[in-house]
């Protein structure tokens, strides 16, 4: 499977924007297609092959935990990506990543999830006023089924704690 370079993911540094590295403006977060990182109809058809190959290939591999995915979560991947380009709906999420996560990212913005916008950032604020206060109200609104922004999304972390983390 060949495909075509789709777009410069980091822009270099530039005086109008400092000395830091951004991120492309498609990468940007946002709630509209973002064109060059979709696939086309006959890639999706081709990653879906692939996804299935891939599963039929790995079959024990799947059913030992050697491979930590599950097959349902890599067939939402050419599905995510039909989506994008307008043909069917976006799969269905089961993700809780801004439940169990804190994304920190170099300026200092703290965001739930890689996705959401930040809820504050640890040069103005201790990073634990941020994630008692601040994250906790995102959370407490936050209908996963319902956001547009997790609608759209290809994470679907779903994870729990193997152990908890104040035992020993």
């Amino acid at each position: 499977m060949h495909f075509p370079p789709r777009c410069s993911l980091v822009r270099p540094p530039s005086p109008q924007r400092g000395l830091t590295p951004s991120l492309s403006p498609s990468l940007s977060p946002s709630l509209s297609p973002t064109p060059t990182l979709a696939l086309t109809p006959d890639e999706v058809a081709e990653f879906k092959a692939i996804v299935e190959r891939t599963v039929a290939l790995y079959e024990k591999d799947f059913e030992s935990g050697f491979v930590a995915e599950s097959p349902a979560k890599l067939r939402r991947l050419p599905q995510y990506y039909a989506a994008l380009g307008g043909d069917g709906p976006f799969p269905p999420v089961r993700c809780n990543a801004p439940w169990v996560s804190v994304v920190l990212e170099a300026d200092g913005a703290v965001r739930p999830c890689f996705f959401h916008p930040a809820v504050g950032n640890i040069r103005h604020a201790p990073l634990a006023d941020l994630v008692t206060r601040n994250l906790r109200a995102f959370r407490s609104t936050l209908d996963v089924n319902s956001d547009p922004t997790c609608g759209r999304c290809v994470c679907s972390l779903n994870a729990g704690w193997r152990r908890s983390p104040w035992t020993s």
